[in-house]
């Protein structure tokens, strides 16, 4: 099924900057610990390395906002609690087949480089990560980290250097938009 469609903004910065401007990794780890992920997924905190020093070798990122505006049919009714969950929930998997296809295309056509994707992983399933049995991640080639695992401020992000304020639902309603947000450092 398709929930709506999507459009591509992009930009880029020197990850210096980037990291100067958007990033506070004490703030956002704090997010990250309220989060039902945390500890939960091998992408998600806590990490059992330095993300400081995991970016220090690019130079650059290519931001990469995805902005999904949803079908009219879906953002004019209401919902309950549960439907809304659900329904956010298949259309995050829907979009994120995309957007994460796409940034590992990026990453394959610029060696050296490193994909990141909006928010958790979506490969094995809700509760069904290796980490929660102690084993390695069995999609290791497929999973990347989020910018806001690493501590970046994606609103910030979003309306600054893309020009998109990020929404959220109101009421029992969906937003007219979804924006998720990756990058690729270089």
């Amino acid at each position: 099924m398709e929930y709506g469609t999507f459009s591509t903004h992009t930009t880029t910065i020197s990850l210096a900057d980037y990291r100067e401007r958007y990033q506070d990794i004490e703030r956002f780890a704090a997010c990250c610990r309220q989060c039902n992920n945390y500890g939960q997924q091998w992408v998600c905190p806590p990490f059992d390395f330095d993300v400081r020093a995991a970016l220090d070798r690019y130079d650059e990122i290519h931001i990469v906002g995805y902005k999904v505006m949803l079908a009219p049919e879906l953002t004019s009714r209401e919902y309950t609690p549960e439907e809304r969950r659900l329904l956010y929930g298949k259309i995050m998997k829907w979009a994120r087949r995309t957007t994460d296809a796409e940034l590992l295309r990026l990453e394959a056509e610029r060696p050296g480089s490193r994909a990141f994707f909006p928010g958790s992983c979506q490969l094995c399933g809700e509760g069904r990560c290796t980490r929660l049995e102690g084993k390695p991640c069995i999609h290791s080639e497929l999973t990347r980290n989020s910018l806001e695992n690493f501590g970046f401020d994606l609103c910030k992000t979003a309306e600054e250097l893309l020009g998109i304020p990020m929404v959220w639902s109101r009421g029992n309603g969906l937003a007219e938009y979804f924006l998720l947000v990756g990058g690729l450092c270089y």
